[in-house]
This record gives structure tokens, sequence and C-alpha cells, in this order.
């Protein structure tokens, strides 16, 4: 038997093994091929699977890399490249994807790379490569869905409502594209997809598309002031998503309790004398419930030349993972996690932080003072990023308890907010939360700016130059023009955002009042209510 076939027999014994999940016999295989092949590519891929079978991401990533050094392939760039940004690794995956735009590729290896030129913040560089995927396959219609989503994200509506009616053209059961054309505007009399919509749901969809549609039709007929249509439809989706989850409420305010007890006036004081890093940007972290126009506060920040607007990181959660888990301490529960994670080196918390965000956004960071970090569960962390980074500030945005509540009820989330489907646990978290704020004003409180909602529309002007004032900044009356701004926008804000400031969504629970009573009792419970 030559060589060869031996070789190829060991390996194809070796995804037999990977196949039937004996990841101990491929590991095996897997390390004497490369022992007595270190020159053969395809032993270095079968590695990296199997790398990924096991969970071990670094070593998946170093023998895809011995891979693409042998060979060549666009399909294992690709995943190097989506490794290497699942790592972290932003330079690499830079990189990389910059080496794949020269070549010459399939539609479906463009539509792949354009992918994370999105994930990367190059948004017009994955509008070019999606464009080149259609170029190349003008017949499939996820090409468009995500043309459309990227020029959504980039506040070119009108494009995307064109990209997206087209990938219904091609494909009229695509759930995700019906419902996100939706999003794009508000709905009219004279032009609406509400019939559409009707038609999917008489299909045989599954529970998640079915609950999609169900969400599209409850903004649909919200647009339309049919308010008792709009419940109905909302209440459907809300239910069939809340049947779906495994979620308990109690985790969640357990936790909060948890971090609250931790994370005292004597934990900060003792760890409070971290020293200011002179060479890093201050992080601005804009923090609260989501949906109270976080994104608006914001865009209002990226009028400034002086602040980067990097929009909803991780970066800070993920980095306080990793110092956790080196301590090598048991953690078999989130209040375990909690606990460990007040022994953590916080000024090398601080210094990883700010580097992970340096690496990502380096070309977008040059000449800015400060930059701003908007997810809402930062809240969650503000104690630990004041010992982490001291010169670190944070907007506080609330909005009425009510409107609140009601604008998290009707938005339908992807991967987080599992409270937010069924009416008393929505509340319950609420009130945890406003809670944790409390204790964290207590706190930290000269680093903290409150800004209401209702108050920043109402007066644009006068709300927006005081928060320039908290940030040392300078304002100019035009600021207040956020929609003239043309920051790149991926939450769910991405298409109301490119309006101008108004006050329409003001008290918007109260078409609902009577329904969202369990809601209410709660938070009147709860003293988190004006007297009416």
């Amino acid at each position: 038997m030559s060589q060869f076939s031996l070789k190829q027999q060991r390996l194809n014994q070796g995804v037999e093994y990977l196949k039937n999940k004996q990841l101990q016999q491929a590991i095996a295989v897997s390390r004497s091929l490369n022992h007595d092949y270190p020159d053969c590519a395809n032993s270095w891929y079968f590695t990296n699977q199997v790398a990924l079978a096991s969970g071990n991401l670094n070593v998946a990533l170093t023998s895809l890399d011995k891979a693409c050094a042998l060979n060549n392939n666009p399909n294992w760039q690709l995943q190097l490249a989506k490794l290497a940004l699942q790592g972290q690794q932003y330079a690499k995956a830079k990189k990389l994807v910059q080496q794949l735009s020269s070549q010459t590729l399939s539609a479906n290896q463009d539509n792949q790379l354009a992918l994370l030129l999105s994930q990367l913040d190059s948004p017009k560089l994955a509008i070019q490569h999606y464009q080149s995927a259609i170029n190349k396959d003008a017949s499939n219609h996820q090409h468009y869905y995500s043309l459309g989503a990227v020029q959504r994200h980039q506040g070119d509506l009108v494009d995307a409502e064109r990209s997206l009616t087209k990938a219904i053209e091609l494909n009229p059961r695509d759930v995700d594209a019906h419902c996100l054309r939706v999003d794009l505007r508000k709905q009219t009399k004279q032009g609406n997809y509400i019939e559409q919509l009707h038609s999917l749901v008489d299909q045989s969809l599954s529970a998640k598309d079915t609950v999609q549609v169900q969400f599209a039709l409850a903004k649909s007929y919200e647009d339309l002031q049919q308010y008792e249509h709009a419940f109905k439809h909302l209440d459907k989706g809300c239910q069939l998503r809340r049947k779906h989850l495994n979620y308990d409420i109690n985790q969640d305010t357990k936790i909060i309790d948890s971090i609250k007890e931790t994370f005292d006036a004597n934990w900060l004081q003792q760890h409070g004398s971290t020293p200011v890093d002179n060479n890093s940007l201050a992080p601005v972290f804009i923090i609260g419930m989501p949906r109270v126009g976080s994104t608006m506060v914001d865009q209002l920040l990226a009028m400034s030349q002086q602040i980067q607007p990097l929009g909803e990181l991780n970066h800070f959660s993920s980095v306080l993972s990793q110092l956790t888990r080196q301590l090598k301490k048991p953690i078999n529960s989130a209040q375990q996690f909690v606990r460990c994670a007040s022994e953590v080196d916080f000024a090398q918390l601080g210094q990883r932080y700010s580097q992970s965000v340096q690496q990502q956004f380096s070309e977008k960071l040059v000449d800015k003072r400060m930059f701003s970090d908007k997810l809402p569960l930062n809240y969650l962390y503000v104690g630990l990023i004041k010992a982490a980074i001291p010169n670190a500030k944070f907007i506080h945005v609330q909005r009425d308890p009510m409107d609140t509540c009601y604008a998290v009820y009707k938005t339908l989330f992807q991967q987080v907010y599992p409270f937010s489907y069924e009416q008393t646990e929505l509340a319950q978290y609420y009130v945890a939360y406003r809670q944790l704020m409390q204790h964290w004003q207590q706190l930290c409180g000269d680093s903290i700016y409150q800004l209401q909602y209702e108050d920043l529309v109402a007066d644009p002007q006068q709300q927006g130059k005081a928060l320039y004032q908290f940030l040392q900044l300078q304002w100019h009356d035009n600021y207040a023009n956020i929609e003239n701004s043309s920051t790149h926008v991926t939450t769910a804000s991405a298409s109301q955002v490119r309006q101008s400031i108004h006050n329409k969504s003001v008290n918007k629970w109260r078409h609902y009042q009577q329904q969202l009573q369990p809601m209410q009792n709660i938070l009147q419970q709860a003293d988190l209510l004006d007297s009416e």
C-alpha cells in the first residue's frame, strides 16, 4: 500500500471516529497524522475539526492556520477568519479578509466574506461583496436578504426595502425578509404588508417563524393605530416565544442580589485604587434597560469628532469571564461566578478591555478622546468597570417605567433578554434592575449621568448641551440633528434612529393600559410609577 493510500486510510478512520463522536480516538489519529505528515494540509484541517468538536479554540486556530499555509483554500481561509474573530484576534481576522477580498471567489464565498466584513465594522466593503455574490448568483434570495440587512444598518432604508422585496420575490416564504421589511418604516394604509404576513401565518411555519410574523403583524397594526389587533398578535407572539424558552426569572433576580451583596462600599474602597492609564481612551458606557433611547443618545455623541461610537460591545464581560476562569476556582452557579469575579486583577481587567477595543477598532479610534460602548447590560458591571477603568463614565438612560417595559415587551430579540416575553417576569426584572442602579448610584454616583428620555426628546438642545458638559466636550446646536449622522447602527433601533428626535413614543403604552395591567400592578407595588 502506498504512503498516500495509508495516509488517506488513517485520515478516513479519523473522520469516522469524529462522526461517531469518539473524540479520544479522533485526537489520537490527528496527533499521529501531524507527526508523520507535517506537510499534509488535510491532516491539519482534520485536527482543526477535532479541536472544534472538543471546544479547544486555540488548537482549532493554530491547526487551521497551518492548513491554510499549506493550501490556499478560500473556504478554509474564511473559516480561519471566523475563528480569529471569535477568538478576538482582530488584526489576524482583518488581514485574512483583506487577502480574501483580492481573490476570485464563488457567490457563496462572497456572501461569507461580506458577513465577516460587516462583523468587522466594514459595511461598505460588505455591501460590495454582497453585490458581487448577487452578480454571480442572482437567483439566491439569501444574498438579497443579507444585502438588505447591511443597507438597513447603514441607513439606506429605500435600498434595503428594494433588496428585501427582491428576496421575497425569489422566496415568498423568506420570513426573515418579510419581517425585516416591515421594520424599515412606518406602515400606512396605502403602503403595508399585512396581507402578505397573514398569508404566511396560514402556512405551516415553524414556531420561530410564527413568532416573527406575529411580532411583524403587531408592529404593522400599531403603525395603523389598530391597537386591539396589534396587541392580539403581540400577545400570541410573546406566549409562543416564552413557551420555547427555558428561563427562570428568580435566577436573574438572585444574580442581581448577589452583585449588590458582593460589590458593596467596602469592596469598592479596597479595589478603587487602580491607576488611570493616560495612554488609553476614556470609555463612555451608555447603560440601562434596552429600548430606552440609548441608540439615540449614542447618535447624539457621534455628532462630535472627539468621541467614537462603537455600538454594543461584549468586550468587558468577555475579558471578565476569561480572568475569572483563570482563577481556577469552582464555578457551578452564576452566584459563584459573581463572587469569583470580585477577586480578579482589576488593573489587568481594565488593560485587557482597552487593548481588545483598540485592536478591533484601531482605525476608527485615531485622533479620538473617547469612545462609547452602548451595551445596556453593562449596567450589571458598573462598580467593576469603575474599579478596572477609573476614568470611565456612565450615561444611565431612563424612560417612563411603563413605556420602557412595553417597548421591551413588543421587541423580538434574537438571543438576549429572555425575561421580555411575559409581563410579570419583565416587570420583576425591571424592579431588580432599578434596585441595582440605585445601589451603583450610591457607590459611583459622581461618574453616572442620569438622562431622562422624555426630557431629551422635549428639549434636545438643552439636554444635549448638559450631557456634553458632563463629558467635557464642546456642544454645537446642530448636533441635535442626529438624522444627519452616518453612523453604522446594528441594534433593534437601526431604522428608527434615522429619524429626527421626536416625542411620538412617549406614553405609547397607554394605548394598551387594560392589557398591560399585570405589568403595571408589579411596578405600582414597587412604588416605581408616578401617582396619576
